[in-house]
């Protein structure tokens, strides 16, 4: 969480249009990217996309290792959320189904523990508004981000809550599309001593803009002495919209009918 030296929605007037567009204010922008995120999100029956996911170790001199790279495939209906992972490689090597079966298990046990993080987070949740009072916003100003004018927008956590995020968004003036994010949880979770996410969204056709790209690096300390340092990167390719998904294919085994 970083320091908050004010409270309330810090507004910042801008005098100069866009190109010949009326600035918005700070809770106009707030309001306008939920509602382009909102919409989409009730709008669409349902999409997919395709995964590459490599997580890596650095090390103490510097260098950096491909420890495991995933394929996989996110599947998304409204608040329903299903990973499907089809190919494991350690090592740069291809592993076999038992592998990868242990894999996908070890990825489960993470998000029921709160410690699965990837390109399927929603990093827009500030600005939900049963979110919004948790947060102290304020609008440098209109920035240039991935050759897009943008209003950068910096959402400051009142709480200390590894469950919460944190950070700076740019959308871009004119339809309020979020072009990217550098963020983190409010609070660190346990062992993790600094951990920082980016996702850099891209308009795939029809006004629709999706995750590109998604990138963590982090670092922590186990006891005293034992230290590790991480980056995971994600990119998303071949979105699928409206494919017909049905809720049955989001059950886990063994759920409750």
């Amino acid at each position: 969480m970083r320091k908050i030296i004010s409270t309330g929605v810090v507004l910042l007037c801008l005098a100069a249009p866009v190109f010949g567009q009326a600035v918005l204010d700070i809770e106009q922008v707030i309001e306008k990217a939920y509602q382009v995120d909102h919409s989409f999100r009730t709008e669409t029956a349902d999409f997919t996309m395709m995964v590459e996911s490599i997580s890596k170790s650095l090390k103490g001199d510097g260098s950096v290792k491909e420890e495991k790279r995933f394929i996989k495939k996110y599947y998304y209906k409204s608040d329903l959320f299903k990973q499907e992972f089809l190919e494991f490689y350690l090592d740069g090597e291809k592993q076999d189904d038992g592998e990868l079966a242990d894999q996908v298990k070890a990825a489960k046990d993470r998000k029921k523990k709160g410690r699965g993080r990837d390109g399927s987070i929603n990093c827009l949740k500030p600005f939900y508004p049963d979110q919004r009072t948790d947060y102290l916003f304020s609008m440098p100003g209109v920035e240039k981000k991935k050759g897009y004018d943008c209003y950068h927008i910096i959402a400051d956590c009142r709480l200390e809550d590894d469950q919460l995020l944190e950070g700076d968004y740019w959308f871009e003036t004119e339809n309020l599309h979020i072009v990217y994010a550098e963020f983190r949880p409010a609070k660190m979770p346990s062992k993790i001593k600094n951990l920082e996410m980016e996702m850099e969204y891209a308009p795939i056709g029809d006004g629709v803009w999706l995750p590109k790209r998604f990138h963590l690096k982090g670092n922590g300390k186990v006891m005293i002495f034992i230290k590790f340092r991480f980056e995971v990167d994600e990119t998303f390719s071949d979105y699928q919209l409206n494919s017909g998904l049905t809720d049955d294919m989001f059950k886990e085994a063994g759920d409750k009918k």
